[in-house]
């Protein structure tokens, strides 16, 4: 009854199916929970085959971003420094 609802609301305020595609890029989930970024929005973002991001879930919904990877880089280095002894005293 509520999938009905805001189906019925996003109709209101989306008069049309050309203006909600306009809006917002529609995806399906494959079989095994895979989506597929599409290919102008992972221009706009740079995002190429191996790029890292972060998903979360959010009221209503999921958010993905992008991650720098210079910066995930940098924590990994960090944890391997860790591990190995290297760094012993936190500066934070």
């Amino acid at each position: 009854i509520q999938a009905k609802r805001n189906a019925r609301d996003w109709g209101e305020k989306f008069k049309s199916r050309k203006i909600l595609l306009s809006y917002m890029e529609m995806i399906k989930m494959s079989s095994k929970g895979q989506i597929v970024i599409p290919l102008k929005i992972r221009n706009e973002l740079k995002l190429d085959e191996g790029s890292m991001m972060v998903i979360d879930k959010v009221k209503g919904g999921i958010a993905i971003k992008k991650v720098d990877e210079k910066f995930v880089a940098k924590i990994e280095r960090s944890m391997k420094d860790i591990v190995a002894g290297r760094i012993t005293e936190w500066k934070g």
